[in-house]
């Protein structure tokens, strides 16, 4: 799976790899901090895997690995 940083927005946790249980998106995965609300409130970050991926790999953090099987359609 992809790495797991540090959240970019806060800095106080290391995010987390959630599967979506809402019927318009079940299944889906998405990435957040542990300290993200679902009203809005708490740290901001959270992101749907694709915008997970250019999060990561826009600091440089994207493993090589992990970027051959985003190409390929694996991720």
């Amino acid at each position: 799976g992809l790495s797991l940083i540090m959240c970019t927005k806060c800095g106080l946790r290391r995010v987390v790899r959630c599967t979506s249980q809402q019927k318009w998106s079940l299944g889906q995965i998405f990435y957040c901090c542990p300290l993200h609300k679902r009203d809005g409130s708490g740290c901001p970050f959270w992101y749907w895997k694709v915008e997970y991926i250019n999060v990561v790999a826009s600091r440089g953090l994207l493993l090589s690995s992990e970027s051959a099987y985003n190409r390929a359609g694996l991720m």
